[in-house]
This record gives structure tokens, sequence and C-alpha cells, in this order.
């Protein structure tokens, strides 16, 4: 392939044409030059000894990449002016807790979540008070996503659930609001560029993508649907009909919002915390931040596209007698097949004490042999088999637990990461063509690609060659400019720009040097 320069590329580009050429050679010499040119202290006035605005927990930028906000530790949200790195508006209490997450619904509009279980909404064009304040979450607001096709404000919570604003419905009562789904363990949620999918990652070490998306009839479709209890039938290898009877919602005939659960992450990483997400730009994988313990973190990239080959091919409760074959109750009558069919046509009449099995990541940490103590959970789990080694319950981890099947592989690219400050989450996120990861790494942030040419997403013939063979990642440049753990990155969607905060409460600026 022709090597081209940058002169020729920038001519070109000028013009509107299309480029030719060895493109990967021109990426990776823009990412590799990218350095430190400004930096910005969050509130810090001249004589002050303490920084007031604290750590950077979030970067956003708006659509035309000429505004980003800064949402901060100590209740404030900063608006910087990317062509100056100004700060143009400061709101010092902006809530009454910490500002976790920003999300533009178009160039002028943002919503912010906090700690203070709100969310409000702001006017570029007028900062002086807030649009409205949503009110319906019970824990910490930690994720904002806007659904333009459903002209949706989505919000999710530690509190586990999902909400759902109809932005232009403004009655006196606030914004109509929609409960949607609940997952426990909730930490992040996201929606893909193209609208097409949701994907939730959570503390119970796995990932949530709802296929097909449809908002308006999420909650009728999931209603009852517990990922948890479902994650813990397939590790646990037992028959849990509370969770058994949507298996349905994994079949390819599932018209709308059909679920998938991703559970396969790097070698010696159980991933039992999700702690971060973000989608590519178009739609082509997804990216996570994940912890095993306080001394661990890696950064992963999933497939997040439908595996066809893998689905369903039929209701998996249509062959009870398969899974139940030696089980009968004493005072059931027509056998095994008669009343697993009654336990699917009756879904409201299973003990409410099966929801002990969701243990929480303090309850595991606290009792780490949990899960190599559980046979039953209630009168209606049913043992399937002799309990299983606990040096073999990895295996069922990857292995769904109604199909005999290896489950579709997802993995594609890892790398470890280093786990400074381990009670902050670190906010990973892609460049504008989805080339480059921007992952915090210790008092700088690294700059990862997928092959060392710079090559764009999957540099595979075919995607499953990257699914039995996961790579790492490779590094491309490591640029160290903070005095403390930098918290978030994130790229501009316009051009190389990329902007990173840290736990002290600085913002840096980084730009390609050619």
């Amino acid at each position: 392939m022709k090597i081209i320069t940058m002169e020729q590329y920038l001519s070109r580009r000028e013009r509107g044409f299309q480029s030719w050429g060895d493109e990967n050679f021109i990426m990776r010499r823009i990412y590799t030059s990218i350095n430190m040119f400004n930096s910005y202290h969050t509130n810090q006035e001249s004589g002050e000894t303490e920084r007031v605005g604290g750590g950077v927990f979030n970067l956003e930028f708006n659509a035309d990449g000429n505004v980003i906000v800064a949402a901060t530790e100590r209740k404030s949200v900063l608006v910087f002016d990317v062509i100056t790195q100004k700060e143009i508006f400061k709101v010092p209490d902006a809530h009454t807790d910490c500002v976790n997450c920003i999300k533009f619904v178009d160039a002028r509009i943002f919503a912010t979540g906090s700690d203070d279980l709100t969310v409000a909404m702001w006017d570029l064009r007028n900062m002086r008070e807030k649009l409205r304040v949503l009110h319906g979450h019970s824990n910490w607001v930690k994720n904002i996503e806007y659904s333009p096709k459903d002209k949706l404000l989505v919000t999710s919570s530690f509190d586990g659930s999902i909400l759902t604003w109809d932005t232009a419905s403004y009655t006196e009562q606030g914004l109509i609001s929609e409960h949607v789904f609940h997952v426990s363990g909730l930490l992040r949620c996201r929606i893909s560029p193209m609208g097409d999918k949701l994907v939730l990652c959570t503390s119970g070490g796995y990932i949530m993508v709802i296929h097909r998306l449809d908002l308006t009839t999420l909650n009728d479709d999931l209603g009852g649907f517990k990922p948890g209890v479902y994650r813990l039938m397939q590790v646990v290898d037992q028959y849990i009909p509370v969770a058994a009877k949507f298996d349905h919602l994994f079949s390819r005939r599932q018209k709308r919002n059909r679920v998938e659960l991703v559970t396969d992450f790097p070698e010696r990483n159980d991933a039992d915390i999700i702690l971060a997400l973000q989608i590519h730009p178009n739609s082509r994988c997804m990216l996570t931040r994940v912890s095993y313990d306080e001394n661990r973190e890696w950064t992963c990239i999933h497939d997040i596209n439908e595996d066809v080959a893998n689905m369903k091919k039929r209701h998996p409760s249509s062959s009870p007698t398969r899974r139940i074959s030696n089980y009968n109750r004493t005072n059931g009558r027509g056998g095994t097949a008669a009343y697993a069919q009654h336990l699917h046509e009756q879904p409201e009449s299973f003990p409410r004490d099966i929801w002990a099995a969701e243990l929480t990541v303090q309850q595991r940490a606290i009792r780490p042999t949990a899960y190599n103590s559980v046979h039953a959970i209630s009168s209606e789990v049913l043992p399937l088999r002799q309990a299983i080694p606990a040096s073999q319950r990895h295996r069922l981890a990857r292995r769904p637990f109604v199909d005999p099947e290896p489950k579709s592989k997802k993995l594609m690219y890892y790398i470890s990461e280093a786990n400074v400050k381990p009670t902050y989450i670190k906010e990973p996120g892609f460049s504008a063509d989805g080339r480059i990861i921007c992952s915090p790494y210790d008092n700088g942030v690294r700059l990862l690609g997928y092959s060392a040419d710079c090559s764009d997403y999957p540099i595979y013939t075919t995607f499953e060659e990257g699914k039995q063979s996961p790579r790492q990642m490779v590094v491309l440049a490591h640029l160290k400019e903070h005095q403390d753990a930098v918290l978030c990155a994130k790229f501009s969607p316009r051009e190389p720009l990329l902007v990173t905060g840290c736990a002290t409460g600085d913002v840096t600026w980084y730009r390609p040097n050619l």
C-alpha cells in the first residue's frame, strides 16, 4: 500500500476527497504525537492552599465539540470553551452533593446526575439557574444517556433502577417518567450511538446487552426478569424456575429487547465488578474497566454485535424434562413435564426467598466461599447434579445453563491496568474514529490501540478469529502530566483533542504536535 505524506493527507481532506494510501500510517503519526499543551486547576483562587473543586469525575463534549463540561467531586459544574481552554461558566453549588455524570441532549441542553439523588437539566445560554430538577431515584445517580430515536432521557442509579424521562412532556409535576427496568448491583448503562442497544454493567461480574432496543416496551418485555438470579443459575448449574421462565428473552425469536449476558474476561480475572462502560462511536464494540480486587484492574474490549449462530433456536422451556427428569413433586400430577409447565404458566407463584441468592459485592467479600456452599436456594430450586468442585466453577461461568453448546465468546482485546486510588472509578473512552482508547493509568493516561500500526477495529479477517484468541492491546503513548491519579479521559468528537481530569481537580489538554 502506498505511503502518503501528512501534507497529501490534509490536502485531500480539505478538498473533501476520500483518503487513499496507508491511512493507518497517518493516524499513528497523529495519535503518537499527542502532547499536553494546557492545564487548568479547578476552582483554585490565588492564595488558596486547597483546591476546593475536588476531583473531576466526568468530562463531556457537546456534539459540535466546541464546549466541554466537567463534573466535580465537590458539587460544582464547570464549562470550558474548547478553542481557548478557558472557563466560561462555573456553578459552585450545582447540586448538594458530588456531581457524577453529564450528558448533552443537544448542542446547548445538558443534564447532570448527582449523589443528591437528583438529575438537573441546564441550558448553556443561561447557567444562572437550572431548567428542571428531576426526582425519582432513591440512591446516587451515576449515569445519564439520551435516546434521540425515542427522545427520552435515560438515567440509572445505584438503587438499580433505570428511568426514562420524556423531555418534551413538561407538566406541573415535572417531566413524565417511567421505571423501565431494575438490575441489582447496577453500575453503568449505555445506549449505542445507533440507538438499537442498551448495555448494562454490574457489580455481579457480567455485562447485559439488550439488542433490538425498544425503550417504550422494555418494562413490559423484561418485567420481573432478574439477570442476577439468571446468572446464578448458570454459575451453580441448577434449575431455578423463577429465572428459567425468562429463557425466551435470549431466543432469536425475540423480535425486540433480546437479552444477552457477556461473562468472558481475561484469564486470571473473574471480573467481580465492572466499573466503567463505553460504546464504540460506530457501535462495533464495548469498552469496560474491570476490577477483580483492590490490586488488579483490566481494560477490555468485547464485541457488541448479536451472534446469530449461537442464539437459541427454540424456547428451552418447551422441553423441560431434559433438565428435571429425576424430579417429581410428591403432591404433583402428570409427571415432571406437567409440573414444569405448571411453573412456567404461573410466574407469580414462586417464593420470594429466591432473591436472597443475589449476593452483593460486600457479602461476597465477607463470605468468599458463599458460592461454594450453594446447593439449593429455596424449595423451588432443583439440584441437577452433584456439587461441583470450586476448581471447576470458572468453567460453568463460561457455559450457559440451558444450552449444551459453549457460549459465544465476546472478548476481543484486553490489557492490565494500574489500580491507584481503588476507591475511585476511572472512566476510559474512545477517540472519535474509534481507533484509539484513552485509558487512565496512574497519574496519566495511556493511548491504546488494537495493533501497533494503529489500525481500525477489528484487525482480524473475521470476528471469530479474534474471539477464539483475544489479544492484548498495544500501548501507543503514555502521557503522564498530572500530580494525582487520572479519573476520566475524553476525546473530542470532532478532532484528535484529548482532555483529562484528575483526583485533585486538574484538567489537562492534549493535541498532536506535528
